[in-house]
């Protein structure tokens, strides 16, 4: 068994990946780096919506959609595998009708802060104070 953080890989890890499509490899990459590109606006977003500046709303949507999008897209991709995972890992028919369940239940708390900031930052009274921020302040 390989130790965490060394760099390798088990045999039944290697044996897994062997059974995955060749353009599992190519998506993976993509993926991490479109995840890496929407967090950094995730981070930029942060960082502007404490210095109350408007735009931080509209980048917090921005991240919200494309995140979304992202997980749909990740959702289908796992279910589209699904059987080549769990005959990887030679489970009991009785352990992957308990890994059915995972799917959905992992898209829930993945999308949850997605929609949060969606519904939140399309309420009236947050879009009035965000309007607000646009007024110019008094020099003092």
């Amino acid at each position: 068994m390989a130790i965490r953080g060394s760099g390798g890989i088990t045999a039944r890890q290697r044996e897994m990946l062997s059974r995955m499509p060749d353009w599992y490899f190519t998506y993976s990459s993509v993926n991490g780096s479109l995840h890496l590109g929407i967090f950094a606006l995730l981070l930029v977003a942060g960082i502007l919506l404490i210095r109350r500046r408007p735009v931080a709303c509209n980048l917090h949507v921005i991240f919200a959609v494309f995140n979304l999008a992202q997980t749909l897209a990740a959702v289908g991709v796992v279910a589209f595998l699904f059987r080549t995972i769990v005959e990887s890992y030679s489970l009991s028919p009785s352990a992957q009708k308990l890994m059915l369940p995972m799917l959905p239940c992992a898209f829930i708390l993945i999308a949850a802060y997605p929609v949060f900031l969606l519904v939140w930052f399309f309420r009236r009274r947050i879009r009035e104070e965000v309007n607000s921020w646009k007024l110019p302040r008094e020099q003092v």
